[in-house]
């Protein structure tokens, strides 16, 4: 007995002997990987990333426009749809409301189509009463620029193309009244320098 317990003994420590040389092999791998990842963020933080606002888009009879253009620096509700999509067109008539109490004056209010041929879009306008801007996705930069993997897809972005709202649902009046009250006290301080 005494015997086979050395036996044991000397077995787990040649175990150990390999298991430590596996861990700090392990340990000098991720703490390389580590480095290299960290070249790699310096190296893609000193790229200038494109901004939400240069995100590119089409009105429906074809002309090429930005979430720039549209917004005309104010705040922007942007809503990407589609018209295979149920919510979606449920949420049109919320969707006219805000249009309606927000837009111009305060806030850019326009829906972005994904995947809809120009001459659907346009019946769906005239037969949902759409009041809001359509634009289509022929560019193909709602799934790149805004990480969209879902619709619809409801965002709120303030004039420096910051996303202050993000969700599938129409938000309340009370986080577009304070993107209102924010881009507004940004403003007067600018103004003030």
């Amino acid at each position: 007995v005494l015997t086979r317990r050395r036996t044991i003994h000397k077995g787990s420590s040649k175990m150990t002997s390999h298991s430590k040389t596996f861990k700090i092999a392990t340990a000098a791998t991720i703490a390389l990987a580590i480095c290299l990842l960290g070249i790699h963020r310096a190296d893609a933080a000193k790229k200038k990333l494109p901004s939400v606002m240069d995100a590119k888009f089409s009105t429906i009879d074809g002309k090429a426009v930005t979430l720039k253009t549209m917004s005309k620096g104010k705040p922007v509700y942007l809503v990407f749809f589609a018209s295979w999509c149920p919510v979606c067109i449920e949420e049109i008539p919320k969707n006219n409301a805000i249009f309606e109490k927000f837009s111009p004056k305060d806030i850019t209010v326009v829906a972005v189509n994904i995947g809809d041929p120009p001459a659907l879009v346009q019946r769906l306008v005239k037969a949902k009463g759409i009041k809001y801007p359509i634009y289509l996705d022929t560019h193909k930069s709602a799934g790149l620029v805004f990480g969209m993997n879902g619709l619809p897809l409801t965002l709120a972005i303030d004039p420096r193309g910051r996303i202050v709202y993000r969700s599938p649902a129409v938000p309340g009046d009370n986080v577009l009244k304070s993107l209102i009250e924010v881009t507004k006290a940004t403003k007067a301080a600018k103004q003030k320098k």
